[in-house]
């Protein structure tokens, strides 16, 4: 008997050509799948370093490329390029029968010199640095070797605040912590001294150059159990209500020690140039420093290590420079220790501060942070750290063990683990009631674009995978207090969450964004309570699209078609990508969620949705290469002058009408009152991408596989 071949099915794949390596990758292909280590930095790359140390929704100082401290963040606003005066690390060693070597712990300073006058004298730019460094990061740790011809003996530091992901309050010390070890090379006995010093910070962020804050105080503080000590910056006159008000420590376990609480105040470099000399001469910070043009200071301002490693203090153990009327702000830990041949030593150093409020988005309400139920201050911050060192210290390197022991490309593994920084910036903010908030990202001075986002939001996963307890806190403020009873979802959250600063827009990516991540979250925590809380909001929300007249998607073909405002603040009209994947994705995830909840009609009103809208996307939307738009203008509806452009001879739309800037009518809350809408339709719409490829036309794609929802589009194209 004759058999046939049976015909391949219509759906089978076709063969594809071997991929090929594409021209001009950023990396050469063995860069790209290499799992080595994690790259090292030194030279000139070192000046583009900045290592953010800090905690969650606390703020942070970043560690330089050459062990600068840069970048003091740590007002609850961002502040690149505030470097806090009078604040480094240095290093005295003498070995025994040579010279005693004084440099301070940084690299070399690197080009551009800068400023009209030259390097700033609070940052001592003419006192001897460290010939090279090498920095390798692998967050959230900082290690930097540093190398130099002349010091006796070998250092290092390994800087870090404690990460531990799913657990938001241990990750969230407002701690920077130094280790910094010193190795003796040699077979002499060397004598050392490490030298801490730090400016009161208080104020700092709002001073000019010439400016005094009054009545700062710095206050040598001992714990009762003698395990931590060091100096204590606070502000009596700063109400404690006030956004500016503010504690601060430098802190070490080490016992031997000598301390000044304040330094010596005097005309033009005298502050500097006497604390050099000071410490210099002998690797010893002398007690009883001058306080003011040949003033002794009072009694006990500051102390002095005993042979036996005790520290030296009488009441009173601070110095007010407001009562000395402007005394410099900065103080100093001078720790000290001795090393034999070939032995090695770490001395830790803590930087602790506590900045309990902070204004809203509108500036005119003023929040408290979570770190204020958290800590009582800055002491208290460092203090919780250093009697739970152990546990937090472990916990942290198991993950990064983890994480970069992954087989995974290292390209790959310093991408991913340097945006987990990100959680612990300035972008991300953690109010007292645990509720937590993001700006779109951060310019120098200040948060950009508050609220929350919820379509730039849509690209942000790490958040949700490390500290999903913090993400789910977004989703209740989007589904129980941003969406109305209609189903709008205004993308930018108030804060506190009962402030009112909209509505804004609905916006279609974001919107439908927020029911996948909703899917999503519901999936990683198993938590019913917390998608029975949500799910009404979250219903809503997707219908929303159906509203009349001018909705997304009217007729529920499950192609948006109306006037849709996005990402890319921009108006697209007509099917397109960026806005069908992500509804597809939505429809799907609605649809299990209502499922499981007993909904049944509607999950199969939903999939009966998203299966006509992917069919009619594969079929007008793909161009065999990719998805494109089809601009359309939906009947009855149309189009502000300011979308507007005149036809060139292709018609497209040539930019003649004014462009969307600041005060756009797309960027204003609403009041209610319909737009400024103008008839015809002989013009093209602006801002379209029509025929061209976007970048982002898989976005809904790819949050649904993260989500665990899988291919809403067709997996063979």
């Amino acid at each position: 008997m004759e058999t046939k071949r049976a015909k391949a099915p219509k759906h089978r794949r076709p063969v594809r050509a071997r991929a090929r390596h594409p021209k001009n990758l950023p990396y050469p292909v063995e860069v790209l799948r290499a799992t080595a280590k994690q790259r090292a930095f030194t030279g000139k790359a070192l000046s583009q370093i900045a290592f953010p140390l800090g905690g969650i929704g606390t703020g942070t100082v970043s560690l330089g490329g050459r062990g600068n401290l840069r970048d003091w963040e740590i007002f609850n606003h961002p502040a690149k390029g505030k470097n806090l005066p009078m604040t480094f690390f240095a290093v005295w060693a003498k070995a025994a029968g040579a010279a005693p070597v004084a440099k301070i712990l940084e690299r070399r300073i690197l080009p551009p010199y800068h400023a009209g006058h030259g390097y700033d004298r609070s940052a001592l730019g003419g006192v001897a640095r460290l010939d090279e460094a090498v920095f390798r990061g692998e967050y959230p740790f900082a290690w930097i070797d540093f190398q130099d011809r002349d010091l006796p003996v070998r250092a290092s530091l390994e800087a870090f605040t404690p990460f531990i992901p799913l657990n938001a309050d241990d990750s969230g010390y407002p701690v920077a912590v130094f280790h910094w070890t010193f190795r003796n090379p040699s077979r002499k006995p060397v004598e050392l001294s490490l030298l801490s010093l730090m400016r009161n910070p208080i104020g700092f962020q709002d001073i000019g150059v010439k400016s005094e804050i009054p009545s700062l105080r710095n206050q040598y503080r001992r714990d009762e159990d003698g395990v931590l000590h060091g100096l204590w910056f606070t502000a009596p006159g700063v109400k404690t209500d006030d956004p500016n008000f503010m504690t601060a420590a430098l802190a070490t376990p080490w016992p031997d020690a000598d301390i000044q609480t304040n330094l010596f105040k005097g005309g033009w470099w005298d502050s500097a140039h006497i604390l050099w000399d000071d410490f210099a001469e002998d690797g010893r910070l002398t007690p009883n420093v001058l306080s003011e043009y040949g003033k002794e200071r009072p009694a006990g301002a500051s102390g002095a290590g005993a042979a036996g490693g005790d520290v030296a203090h009488a009441a009173p153990d601070f110095f007010d420079i407001a009562q000395a009327k402007g005394g410099v702000s900065s103080g100093a830990l001078c720790l000290r220790a001795r090393l034999a041949p070939g032995q090695s030593v770490t001395i830790p150093v803590m930087i602790a501060w506590h900045t309990p409020h902070l204004k809203a988005w509108d500036g005119g309400v003023i929040v408290r942070t979570y770190a204020s139920n958290q800590f009582r201050d800055a002491w208290d911050a460092a203090r919780r750290l250093q009697r739970d060192k152990a546990r937090l210290e472990e916990k942290t390197r198991a993950w990064h063990r983890a994480f970069y022991s992954s087989s995974l490309p290292a390209i790959a593994l310093d991408a991913a683990g340097s945006q987990a920084s990100i959680i612990r910036t300035n972008t991300c903010i953690r109010l007292a009631d645990g509720q937590f908030y993001g700006w779109e990202g951060c310019s120098d001075d200040a948060g950009c674009c508050f609220g929350t986002c919820t379509h730039v939001w849509n690209y942000e996963q790490a958040l949700a995978h490390l500290f999903p307890a913090l993400e789910r806190t977004i989703r209740r403020n989007e589904f129980l207090n941003s969406t109305d009873a209609r189903g709008h979802m205004t993308f930018r959250a108030s804060m506190p969450a009962n402030a009112h600063l909209g509505p804004y827009h609905a916006c279609g990516d974001g919107q439908m964004g927020c029911i996948i991540r909703l899917y999503r979250d519901w999936q990683f925590s198993g938590d019913d309570g917390f998608l029975r809380e949500a799910w009404p909001g979250a219903r809503r929300a997707l219908e929303y699209a159906w509203t009349e007249p001018n909705g997304w998607d009217p007729n529920k073909d499950g192609v948006m078609e109306g006037c849709q405002h996005n990402t890319y603040d921009i108006e697209l009209y007509g099917p397109n990508p960026l806005m069908g994947a992500m509804y597809l994705g939505a429809l799907e995830a609605a649809a299990r969620m209502a499922e499981y909840l007993g909904e049944k009609d509607k999950a199969a009103e939903y999939r009966a949705i998203a299966r006509r809208g992917r069919e009619r996307m594969e079929k007008e939307l793909w161009n065999g290469e990719y998805y494109i738009q089809k601009v359309e203008i939906m009947a009855g509806l149309e189009i502000p002058e300011k979308l507007r452009g005149p036809l060139d001879g292709a018609g497209a739309a040539t930019p003649a009408a004014p462009e969307c800037g600041p005060a756009c009518e797309c960027k204003q809350p609403l009041d209610g009152k319909a737009p400024a809408l103008v008839p015809g339709k002989d013009f093209a719409v602006k801002y379209q991408h029509g025929e061209g490829c976007l970048a982002d036309q898989l976005l809904g794609q790819w949050a649904s596989h993260v989500a665990g929802i899988g291919y809403v589009l067709d997996p063979d194209r």
